[in-house]
């Protein structure tokens, strides 16, 4: 910090928004000596907006100029502040009494903006515009008339101390908010707006039980945003209370209830509007800054933050209730450490709504919007530029006595699922998984991803890199009680690892498993490159039970002269133990390996399904005929070499107007 800052007449500071939003701010501060004249602008927009902040402030002192003009105006919004060597103010015991009381009957607003200190508190002069509510200063609110408590500071807020009411709002605003371990706030609903905010106590919100408007909400605003404690919107413990005291004792005089608003407006020293540190309101003013929720939903968090928002391993963010409710995380750079929790579970009822949207979103901890005796599960969706879910990191929307829920994760590059377990689960059917990197590549490594149907069929898992490549390693299950569930996958290049599971088997009916495209590249599914499946891979579309198999299909786009197909693993479309038939199974390419592959769909009563080779090549070594007479104990079998009209293309001995040659023989 300077020692000292001159502002000499004729220089200009303008920070305005020209034509949208709010003004910026402008903070002129010094050890020894500040000197301002000049022109100081921190206009809210001309279309829409509000004025800005300026501070001119110093350690030592400060000259104003008579020819300062300072401007923070705003033609369709809130005019701004200039803080001039604002103080520094301490709520101490005493006066966290008195504020306990007055909030039993009227709103109370403590502002730290000017230079003058009030009366009541511990206060001094040239500070920094700090706000703090000491240690053992709890601000218990009475009563249960709705109330609002704002607190606004330009500097640093400090929480050491607890406040809670019921059908209470809080509102606090400052540069730095720092609630810290240990404090905790328990109200109807908390907003807290800051440049930076520490959320390292505990927040506790719950809905109102009276006729009031009031339900269970938490906003934090700010630019970074660190969690570390506890955010809980949906408590089921509500603040105690009581009759409001008649009267509260301050400095040895007895004030009377009614009137504390003249007694608090009379602890101001004001010498202008900017001094004026507390005020009060008629608690049911409709002009009360009291937060609106939209909707008026219950159990809703939204912690938005510009730049980071820090989930740390110690945090718990709940929105649960006998409905889930509602989370939003909002950051450019959104990191949720191992062993952090984020829920919305249904405790009777279905479960609720979590979303995530940043730039780098990463993902370790556990993640969960179930439902529970009553409802299907709810839903999970990120929304980033690159994705990461890490760490042995869980995500459920799962249904306990119901269908399981959604989740649904986009990027528009690169997408890693490392170790994660991820799971859309019912009772009775399987949810839905989509997963979806818009540019770039999708990887999972030892995942394991669910969306079984526990007495119903299973539900659908869907994950798309169509410009980039796709390497499955782990488990991907849809399996159902009834019919196997549907699995997708597509990409320009897919590879399933050799420790890779896809399973949409079902008891009374097996799903249907697409990798690279549909049958003969039907129904407009986005069709891959090249199809890669490891010798140690496993597919399973059968029917357990009874029923027919389902179908799996591994192509890759048969017109392109570049794709190919490499089916090296294990594939199932059995028909029922008991009885059903056989399901189908299809690997086509322009290029088609099949070297060491195995392949069932055999029946109980004998009725093989089908296995059909549709290349544009297709060489038969010794080794490939020798597993495709194998497969024929198991299978059918059917062979096609395709070539498209118009000619000769480059690839094997083709001529005019050859379209299709067939081999095709039943298993004896």
């Amino acid at each position: 910090m300077a020692n000292t800052v001159t502002v000499k007449a004729g220089a200009v500071i303008d920070v305005s928004a020209t034509q949208n939003g709010n003004a910026g701010s402008i903070a002129i501060w010094s050890q020894v000596k500040t000197t301002v004249a000049g022109t100081l602008k921190a206009i809210g927009g001309v279309l829409g907006g509000n004025g800005g902040f300026v501070e001119t402030s110093s350690k030592g002192q400060v000259n104003v100029a008579p020819k300062l003009k300072v401007d923070t105006s705003a033609a369709k919004g809130k005019s701004g502040l200039w803080f001039l060597d604002p103080i520094d103010l301490i709520i101490d015991a005493s006066a966290a009494n008195v504020i306990s009381l007055a909030l039993a009957n009227n709103n109370v607003n403590i502002a730290v903006n000017g230079n003058v200190c009030p009366s009541l508190g511990g206060c001094t002069q040239a500070g920094s515009g700090a706000l703090t509510i000491a240690s053992g200063a709890n601000i218990l609110k009475q009563g249960l008339t709705p109330t609002t408590l704002t607190l606004t500071s330009p500097g640093i807020f400090n929480l050491n101390a607890n406040i809670s009411g019921q059908n209470l709002s809080v509102i606090i605003n400052s540069s730095i908010a720092y609630l810290n371990v240990g404090t905790s706030i328990t109200a109807n609903q908390v907003t807290v707006q800051a440049q930076t905010i520490y959320a390292n106590g505990t927040i506790n919100t719950y809905a109102s039980n009276s006729s009031s408007p009031l339900s269970s909400a938490i906003s934090l605003l700010a630019q970074a945003l660190y969690v570390s404690g506890v955010l809980n919107a949906g408590s089921t413990t509500t603040p105690s209370t009581s009759t409001p005291n008649a009267s509260v004792t301050y400095n040895g005089n007895v004030i009377r209830k009614e009137d504390l608003p003249t007694f608090l407006t009379a602890q101001n020293n004001a010498t202008s509007a900017l001094d004026i540190v507390y005020s009060t309101t008629a608690a049911n003013d409709a002009n009360a800054s009291a937060q609106n929720n939209q909707n008026n939903q219950s159990n809703v968090i939204g912690l938005i933050a510009a730049n980071d928002l820090t989930i740390y391993s110690s945090a718990q963010i709940l929105a649960n209730g006998t409905t889930g409710g509602h989370i939003t995380l909002s950051a450019q750079q959104f990191n949720a450490q191992s062993g952090s929790l984020i829920q919305a579970n249904g405790n009777n009822g279905p479960g609720g709504v979590i979303a995530i949207n940043g730039t780098d979103v990463y993902l370790a901890g556990t993640v969960a919007a179930n439902s529970s005796n009553d409802g299907q599960g709810g839903s999970f969706a990120v929304t980033a530029n690159t994705l990461t879910i890490d760490n042995a990191a869980v995500v459920q929307t799962n249904g306990s006595t119901g269908p399981g829920g959604t989740i649904t994760l986009t990027s528009n590059q690169d997408i890693q699922i490392n170790q994660a377990q991820i799971s859309a689960n019912g009772l009775t059917d399987g949810g839905s998984i989509t997963i979806v990197s818009n540019a770039g590549n999708l990887n999972t490594q030892n995942a394991l991803i669910q969306t079984n149907g526990s007495t119903g069929r299973g539900g659908s898992i869907t994950t798309s890199a169509n410009n980039g490549s796709s390497n499955i390693s782990g488990a991907l299950e849809s399996i159902g009680a009834t019919q196997g569930g549907n699995i997708l996958i597509t990409a320009n290049n897919i590879t399933l690892e050799n420790n890779s599971n896809i399973s949409s088997t079902g008891n009374t009916g097996g799903g249907t498993v697409l990798i690279g495209g549909d049958w003969q590249g039907s129904n407009g599914v986005y069709q891959s490159t090249i199809v890669t499946m490891n010798q140690g891979a496993v597919i399973d579309a059968s029917a357990l039970i009874n029923g027919d198999g389902g179908k799996v299909v591994l192509w890759s786009d048969i017109k392109n002269h570049n794709s190919r197909t490499e089916v090296h693993g294990s594939i199932y479309a059995k028909g029922g133990a008991i009885n059903g038939r056989g399901g189908n199974v299809e690997t086509s390419a322009g290029t088609l390996n099949t070297d060491n592959v195995f392949v069932d769909t055999r029946a109980a009563d004998g009725s093989a399904g089908n296995w059909l080779l549709d290349p544009y090549n297709y060489l038969i070594y010794g080794g490939a005929a020798g597993r495709i007479a194998s497969d024929l104990n198991s299978s059918n079998v059917s062979i096609s070499t395709s070539t498209y009209w118009g000619g000769h293309d480059g690839y094997g001995d083709c001529g005019y107007g050859i379209q299709r040659h067939r081999l095709y023989r039943r298993r004896p």
